[in-house]
């Protein structure tokens, strides 16, 4: 299998849904990032002990506890920003592309 992607300005990285899909790999599975001698970068799922909810919800509790505002609401206003950003730039990508022909 074999799929392109980008890095988004926030260093996130959208696994292409084929890619995805043919891995079985769902929402929330955990990763390890590894780089190679070469640079190339691997990704695997995470076998490592799994955390019971008791201590996920803890650790989210402490993670959280001096956010002021509402974090989901400014994750969500970035992600539209970087939409729109990424509409901009394909905009752009479009007219350069036409002008070429």
């Amino acid at each position: 299998m074999k799929a392109a992607t980008r890095l988004t300005s926030k260093g996130q990285l959208v696994i292409p849904r084929s890619i995805r899909d043919g891995l079985k790999w769902r929402q929330g599975l955990r990763l390890v990032v590894e780089t190679t001698p070469t640079g190339d970068v691997l990704l695997r799922p995470d076998r490592t002990k799994k955390r019971s909810i008791d201590e996920i919800l803890d650790f989210l509790a402490d993670t959280f506890k001096d956010v002021k505002g509402d974090p989901l609401a400014r994750l969500e206003a970035d992600h539209r920003a970087e939409i729109e950003q990424d509409k901009r730039w394909m905009e752009k990508f479009d007219r350069a592309t036409r002008k070429r022909r």
